[in-house]
């Protein structure tokens, strides 16, 4: 039995505007993001990752999607040559209120 993909609306935060600094350099095979912090009033913090990246990046051939967490304004992917598509991503702030909106992150080709 397999289960057909769901896509939730993400509940939005009313609080907090989309991160600034987003910014992306490419080094062979990886990918270094990094951003500005998201300044949170003083019990907004959500206990969980702040910040939230969904790519979409090549690995073996094929465009996959690749939400990752991340406590840290910056983090390195690895996005491989050979897919049809280019690759892509954005990024997301959280606090316990929901999500800022997202901001493209400028991806650096090959």
């Amino acid at each position: 039995m397999s289960l057909a993909p769901m896509s939730l609306p993400l509940p939005w935060s009313p609080y907090y505007g989309p991160l600034t600094g987003v910014w992306a350099e490419r080094e062979g095979d990886s990918v270094m993001i990094s951003w500005n912090p998201l300044a949170l009033r003083a019990g907004d913090d959500s206990l969980q990752f702040p910040y939230l990246v969904e790519a979409w990046l090549c690995m073996d051939g094929k465009l996959v999607f690749t939400p990752i967490g991340s406590w840290d304004t910056i983090l390195s992917v690895q996005d491989e040559a050979g897919c049809t598509e280019p690759s892509h991503a954005r990024i997301y702030g959280v606090e316990k209120h929901g999500y800022t909106a997202w901001v493209t992150i400028p991806w650096p080709q090959r």
